[in-house]
């Protein structure tokens, strides 16, 4: 029972673990290309 529980407790905190780093990093691509996108049109 513990174990099955611990395992399935480690898979849970893996996927938390994975959507947080695609959430920050998708964050982090979309800041990069706004401020690409939002500098040419300053300039202008």
């Amino acid at each position: 029972m513990l174990f099955a529980y611990n395992k399935a407790f480690k898979r849970d905190s893996q996927r938390v673990a994975f959507l947080l780093c695609v959430g920050f990093c998708g964050y982090s691509v979309m800041r990069k290309v706004g401020s690409s996108v939002g500098c040419p049109l300053t300039r202008r």
